[in-house]
């Protein structure tokens, strides 16, 4: 093949790709993006073409970014029978990145087959690293490739690398190798077997591993996206005309774990520090350095010249001090103010280690259905009458009616109803299993329809779980029932694993569960320590300024639900009224708006985005436990009668790792190591120390004193 330019033979992005937005979380907004967002990019022969989407020219975007966990994206992808010719088996891979990316030259972790749906839950990392001189010889990738079909893509270092390896083909063997990333895009004459195999291989491909590693280092900012598949459901589609695959993605933290290398130490740091040293150890400065060398010209000065040429210089001596005097003054502070401002901005560094497993505490767990309100109990409690001839469903019992949404969870189903077999085992004999059925409590509402319940076991202080020193040793073992669900009908639970005693609305749950299965949900402990401001982390001590009584009562709040009841305290302000979506609105004394009000005052909250500042306000905890983690499906939950069962699915927890991750954060620069800063400059520049100068100052004073005394 000679020409390789395959765009014409890509399938269109618009006839087989689909993505839109939902924000079921707390309000009503829902949109598709712009067909045109999605360009074909690269490709991966023999066999896959690759789409990726850009929503920077999507406005509709601004509202996502403002609160990014409270929305989820649905994609769905097609194979078009009437278009495309099967030659091999129908295969999607999947690969998050930076939007003004691609993945090309990286290999896709996510490998999906029609026809299915999938759920991932995702969080962003990101790595900032130094260029030369400093060791890590970073690179910025800050060039844009530009095609001839019009598609622009940010160059990264494995694109780099990619594009190295073809110019080396290109230059050894004169053609274009055979799976470069950008065939599509390019027209040139490529490698056939016979080349492949006796110049590529043979020849290139050592010169290519030699220079390309140098050509292209690791990028100065690096921003990835680590998924964990949460739930999956596989169709057969042999009988189906239309194979899809559709994905579900929700962003589950709002915090960023970014890795930064700093310099150690500053320039103005490195000169106090020598300043410092000098001045301590040889008792020099710029300035009595200047004025030794003046002082020795002017010496010389008195024996090799007559008397006139030595009074010119006594004036061009001491205008040479004064000049010298000023400089130092002003360098040194510049050095000091520079100083001064680097203290001020209360940079943080980060100490990482590695706790061991008996210092991890077994997380408590809350589980949500998405549909739990008990409509008999509507019909037979609230409205009083006989609801035979009305859907049981949330438009047609409680519709507008804002009085009952505020209160809807009074009519949810009870804990007792919804989950059962609880068992707290113990593999240790140090520590006693349990029952735990009687333990769960229903907490707050999820969206419009949705009740959760946790298992705390703070509400027991005096339990023998509390007495168990291997708690990394019990594993959880419940059953949840979701009424009303249908078989194949998907994910109708959810569930979170969180620290003891705290309140967790507002935090998206990655854990789906569908009935019928049954899943273990191995999970790992982290501990952040931050410092509160004015450094650099501006952590917030939910601890220690405590919680509302009235709507949390013992629990502690995280920045998720800090974040949420801000928003509600600005609908409050602006509206008169909070969202009919708020988790806890049953405990808050104002009323829920209306439907008219709640659509005018998402407009309003999207236009001056109190979000954002909402979440401004509310920073990360400073001492915060969090717990992540993978589900595995084991298998299918069956009833008596031998079949998978319909309504209800089994869920075990287990502590997954054998050691607590920690990261504490630090003031990178002390006071005492600013004082030593600044006692370096003043030495270096001005020959001026403290304990050197408090002799002539007391002396001075002395005098002072003395003179005072003798005029009286």
């Amino acid at each position: 093949m000679t020409e390789a330019n395959l765009s014409e033979i890509a399938l269109d992005p618009t006839n087989i790709l689909q993505i839109g937005f939902v924000n079921p979380a707390q309000y009503y907004f829902e949109f598709y993006l712009n067909t045109d967002i999605t360009q074909v990019s690269y490709s991966i022969l023999p066999s896959h073409m690759c789409y990726t989407m850009n929503w920077r020219t999507d406005t509709k975007m601004e509202a996502v970014h403002q609160n990014i966990i409270a929305f989820e994206m649905n994609m769905m992808v097609s194979w078009p029978d009437d278009e495309h010719i099967q030659t091999s088996p129908y295969e999607l891979t999947l690969g998050f990145h930076y939007v003004d990316t691609n993945t090309a030259g990286q290999r896709h972790a996510i490998v999906l087959r029609p026809s299915g749906d999938y759920v991932f839950g995702v969080i962003q990392e990101g790595t900032r690293t130094l260029p030369p001189p400093y060791d890590t010889m970073c690179r910025n990738y800050t060039e844009t490739l530009t095609f001839d079909d019009g598609y622009t893509v940010k160059s990264s270092r494995d694109m780099c690398n990619e594009d190295c390896k073809m110019q080396v083909v290109l230059r050894v063997c004169g053609c274009l190798m055979s799976n470069y990333i950008y065939r599509n895009k390019i027209s040139g004459n490529v490698c056939d077997a016979n080349a492949t195999e006796n110049c590529v291989q043979a020849h290139a491909r050592e010169m290519y591993t030699k220079i390309c590693p140098t050509e292209c280092p690791a990028a100065c900012r690096e921003d990835t996206y680590k998924a964990t598949q949460s739930i999956w459901r596989q169709i057969g589609s042999d009988d189906n005309d239309l194979k899809y695959v559709n994905v579900k993605v929700i962003v589950t933290s709002r915090q960023v774990d970014v890795l930064h290398f700093v310099p150690l130490l500053t320039s103005t740091q490195i000169l106090g520090i020598i300043g410092g040293y000098i001045g301590f150890w040889m008792g020099l400065s710029f300035y009595k350095v200047g004025a030794l060398c003046a002082r020795k010209v002017q010496v010389n000065a008195y024996q090799m010249f007559s008397i006139l040429t030595i009074m010119h210089y006594l004036v061009v001596h001491k205008s040479f001090k004064t000049c010298l005097l000023l400089s130092t003054i002003i360098a040194c502070s510049v050095s000091c103010i520079r100083e001064f401002h680097e203290y001020r901005r209360y940079p943080t560094t980060v100490y990482y280690s590695q706790d061991s497993i008996d210092r991890a505490a077994f997380p408590a767990t809350t589980v949500c259905l998405l549909d739990g309100i008990n409509y008999s109990d509507i019909c037979s409690t609230y409205l009083g009458e006989n609801c035979a001839n009305r859907e049981p469903n949330f438009e047609s019992m409680v519709g507008n009616d804002i009085v009952l949404m505020k209160f809807i969870i009074n009519f949810t189903y009870l804990a007792e109803e919804v989950v059962s077999d609880c068992t707290m085992e113990s593999r240790s004999d140090l520590c006693e299993s349990f029952d735990c059925t009687d333990l769960w409590n229903r907490t707050f509402t999820y969206v419009k329809t949705g009740s959760c319940y946790t298992l705390d076991m703070t509400t027991l202080p005096d339990h023998t779980f509390w007495k168990c020193k291997e708690q990394f040793k019990y594993n959880l073992k419940f059953k949840v029932r979701s009424f009303g669900a249908k078989v194949g009908g998907g994910a109708t639970m959810t569930a979170l694993v969180h620290e003891q005693n705290r309140y967790t609305s507002g935090i998206i749950h990655s854990f789906r569960f569908e009935p019928g299965r049954k899943y273990y949900l191995t999970v790992a402990q982290s501990h952040l320590v931050s410092l509160p401001k004015p450094y650099e982390s501006g952590c917030v001590d939910y601890e220690k300024d405590g919680s509302n009584e009235r709507l949390y009562q013992r629990y502690i709040i995280q920045e998720e639900e800090c974040c949420e009841a801000c928003v509600a305290a600005t609908w409050i302000k602006h509206c008169g009224c909070f969202s009919k979506m708020y988790a806890v609105k049953h405990k808050m004394t104002e009323n829920v708006c209306d439907y008219v009000t709640h659509l005018k005052c998402i407009d309003r909250m999207i236009q001056h985005k109190w979000s954002v500042g909402c979440q401004g306000r509310c920073t990360q905890g400073c001492n915060d436990k969090r717990y992540r983690g993978l589900m595995h499906q084991i298998g299918y939950l069956n009833t008596p009668e031998g079949i998978p069962s319909s309504d209800q699915c089994e869920i075990r927890v287990f502590l997954g790792s054998t050691s607590v991750k920690r990261v504490t954060n630090l003031a990178k620069i002390k006071l005492s190591d600013f004082i030593l800063y600044l006692s370096g400059h003043i030495t270096m520049w001005l020959d001026v120390s403290i304990m050197g100068s408090a002799p002539d100052t007391i002396l001075s004073m002395m005098r002072h004193f003395q003179n005072t005394l003798f005029s009286i």
